[in-house]
């Protein structure tokens, strides 16, 4: 009986420890319930199970089985697995193999590491004598950047944090890389090594193209034998490397490298290009980016001809606190050989802009720009191709000025003195000088009642055509009503103008020279119109009338130009846009505006409108400019039409007051039928409007998504002869774009010749363009 008690107190003293946790010799479990299972030997752990080794290995689950025989716990349910080296496992059914040092599961899986990298795994086997992860079958790796890895097989040295796979597929995010979604930028690699010093594959595929399901090869690829990324020097290297096109060979790396993705600014070179024209022959464009400070960087880019002198370009760039500069200079000797129109000697180019924000509040700002443009020869820009930041090869006018602009609410100021220089032109008349021109503005009344009274004021010191001056200092008060609404629906504008103008002039055409004048002019206009509209269920229409009474008494100077009508100018105060003078005469301005749009029977929409417009004026007056000097005025108008949602047509025109010539026609026509895209137009300028006629059209084919055909031309029909023909083809995807393109280019101008050529391009996107040599 004695014995019984005895027993009795042991197996209670037994089961009260058992209700909080078990000691084994490695191992410590912790659960709100525990109980012995004889029959299979085990122990049963329920509910907020946490065991942890010797090791400091810990194991989180809801429910356990330990076998002290065997030494192995398994768990299932919301299991949570921390390793000694803080990497986290969670899984819905672990083994802990206590004897052996082994953690495992045969069922999915997630690994954490300590820089947040997800891995996903089918199964693992864990050492905690070694702190090595091993897995095969499927395997993802996603890392804090949303880029995916793949693998067959993959270790992971927690203690020398690194992975170690085998069968790679790594996908990364386009986002990441600036590039479009439409890419699918990867790796593919028999290994991959990753430590915190650097990453390193084996025999290595490269692409940015777009994953298709059935794909053979990607339209480009770079393999290598070697791709190792150092993380300290953010680098990429690749060891003896292919690119492929279509896997094909194209060229062969025997070793390069080029900054990693997260690299904004590295100083290296930057994508190599092909050139050649009439002018220069075949060359090779190799810029190389220096990045000099955080704040400032330089791209030197050698153009490196066959048969001439190279040009050296630089372009430096700075970052102030708010101010920026950029300075772009080049420099070439020149021609090798010369003659007639290739004169000798050295050529360059200096181009400078600062900008200084000097005030940015919230009631006021203000700014200054300094501007620097010189080339040594006319035709410098377009011989030689010169396109940068500052610099555009087709620029016709150079300006060198300093300016100044101060806004605030109710007022602003603006400076500007410089020089202006016209490529066009090859004697000293090219140049024009201003010192300075001054311009203040300022809102003098603005009344809800009675409208808006403005002061302009502008003083301006011009040198032109090399002995011409003109020194005016010229006051403007403008005053608009604003507009008001009678019964009839009659809608009302006051206008005036009054111009105070102050001039010296010397060799200027139109003023009195070598004499200081003073007048005052002014202008006072009615503007009215009748805003009329019709709407039902299918259509909406539009009606305005309109009409504008105009008086501005005494005389004006003798302007030698002459100005182009349009319905958007001709029912302003000041149609001659000239700072110091004011259109003189009592006119009458009549026009209209008509809209109409509605939905046809075939659900697309059908848009037209016309604005018709014409100046009478009480008498001719020569010194107004043409057409201003007549009685009529040139009829003005503008007719815009969309019968459907595949054609637009357009057409501007000026007919003379007899209504029997027209002095500017313009029409523009496009149209979208199927996989074709046709665009022309034709403009005719005649007597005071101007002197050109010429035909554009353009002719996009599209064959499918990816291929098309393009064909443009523009014909000078006065001297009935073609300024240039282009014919191209393009094949184009998401990451590659190849076509071949013929150019006849009948420009010639000084020493730039006509150009005939054949020429094939290829587009790695996103990373460069290659330009064959042009075959002439």
């Amino acid at each position: 009986m004695k014995s019984n008690k005895l027993n009795f107190f042991f197996l209670l003293f037994v089961f009260f420890n058992l209700q909080n946790q078990l000691f084994c010799e490695n191992i410590n479990i912790k659960s709100e319930r525990i109980k012995i299972d004889e029959k299979k030997g085990v122990t049963i752990f329920e509910k907020n199970i946490e065991a942890r080794d010797a090791k400091g290995n810990s194991i989180f689950a809801d429910y356990a089985e330990y076998n002290k025989k065997l030494g192995k716990l398994r768990t299932k349910k919301n299991i949570k697995v921390i390793t000694n080296e803080g990497y986290t496992v969670t899984s819905s059914e672990v083994e802990f193999d206590d004897i052996n040092g082994i953690i495992t599961s045969n069922v999915p899986s997630t690994i954490k590491d300590l820089e947040g990298n997800i891995i996903k795994v089918n199964m693992f086997n864990y050492s905690r004598d070694t702190n090595i992860f091993s897995s095969i079958g499927e395997i993802l790796i996603i890392d804090t950047q949303n880029n995916k890895y793949k693998f067959s097989q993959i270790f992971i040295d927690e203690k020398k944090q690194k992975i170690v796979g085998s069968d790679l597929r790594a996908f990364f995010d386009p986002k990441a890389l600036d590039t479009s979604s439409n890419n699918d930028p990867r790796i593919f690699s028999n290994t991959l090594s990753v430590s915190n010093e650097k990453s390193s594959l084996g025999k290595g595929v490269f692409t940015y193209c777009k994953l298709e399901e059935d794909e053979k090869c990607p339209a480009w690829s770079i393999q290598a034998n070697k791709i190792e990324h150092i993380k300290s020097k953010k680098t990429i290297y690749y060891d003896r490397a292919i690119l492929k096109i279509f896997d094909f060979p194209i060229f062969y790396f025997p070793k390069f490298f080029h900054p990693d993705p997260t690299v904004k600014r590295q100083s290296g070179f930057l994508s190599p290009l092909i050139v050649d024209s009439t002018n220069l022959g075949a060359g090779i464009v190799a810029p190389y980016f220096f990045n000099l400070r955080h704040d400032r960087d330089l791209t030197f880019t050698p153009k490196l001809y066959v048969d001439e002198h190279p040009l050296l370009q630089a372009e430096y760039r700075q970052d102030f606190r708010n101010s920026f500069l950029i300075i772009d200079s080049s420099y070439t000797e020149g021609y090798k050989k010369t003659d007639a129109k290739k004169e000798p000697g050295s050529k360059n180019h200096f181009f400078l802009k600062l900008v200084k924000e000097l005030t940015n509040e919230e009631d006021a700002n203000s700014n200054i720009e300094i501007n620097i443009q010189k080339v040594s020869n006319g035709t410098f820009l377009k011989v030689y191709d010169i396109e940068s930041e500052l610099v555009d090869s087709d620029m016709n006018t150079l300006e060198s000025s300093v300016k100044y602009y101060f806004e605030e609410e109710k007022s602003s100021l603006g400076f500007t003195a410089g020089r202006f220089e016209n490529l066009s032109i090859t004697d000293n008349s090219r140049f024009e000088y201003l010192f300075p021109s001054l311009t203040y503005s300022k809102s003098l009344i603005s009344d809800e009642d009675y409208g808006n009274t403005s002061l302009v004021s502008n003083l301006e010191f011009k040198n032109f055509d090399v002995n011409k001056k003109t020194q005016l200092f010229v006051n403007d008060i403008n005053y608009d009503s604003l507009k008001w609404l009678n019964k009839l629906g009659f809608t009302s504008q006051l206008k005036s103008s009054i111009k105070n103008v102050n001039y010296t002039a010397k060799n200027a055409k139109g003023y009195n020279n070598d004499e200081f004048r003073s007048e005052v002019h002014g202008a006072f206009g009615y503007f009215g119109e009748l805003p009329l509209f019709k709407n039902n269920s299918n259509f909406m229409e539009f009606l305005t009338p309109k009409f504008m009474l105009r008086y501005a008494p005494g005389e004006m100077r003798d302007v030698d130009k002459n100005v182009r009508l349009n319905p958007s100018n001709i029912f302003s105060l000041d149609r001659t846009n000239e700072l110091d003078i004011i259109e003189t005469g009592l006119s009458a301005t009549l026009g209209f505006e008509y809209e109409r749009s509605f939905k046809g029977k075939d659900n697309q929409d059908k848009n037209l409108s016309i604005a018709i417009g014409q100046i009478v004026n009480d008498d001719e007056n020569n010194d107004r400019p043409t057409p201003l000097n007549q009685r009529f005025s040139d009829l003005v108008g503008e007719i815009l039409w969309s019968p459907n949602n595949n054609t637009k047509l357009t057409y501007n025109f000026n007919v003379d007051q007899n209504y029997e010539n027209f002095n500017y026609n313009e029409i523009g026509a496009n149209f979208i039928y199927g996989p074709t895209n046709f665009d022309v137009s034709f403009l005719e300028e005649r007597e005071h409007v101007g002197e050109q006629r010429y035909i554009k059209s353009n002719l996009i084919y599209n064959f499918n998504d990816n291929n098309n055909l393009t064909f443009s031309t523009k014909r000078n029909l006065l001297l009935d002869s073609a300024e240039y023909y282009d014919l191209s083809y393009q094949y184009s995807i998401d990451c590659f774009k190849a076509g071949v393109v013929f150019r006849r280019e009948f420009y010639n101008d000084r020493d730039i010749e006509p150009d005939e050529s054949l020429m094939f391009n290829i587009s790695i996107v996103p990373f460069t363009s290659i330009n064959s040599p042009k075959i002439n």
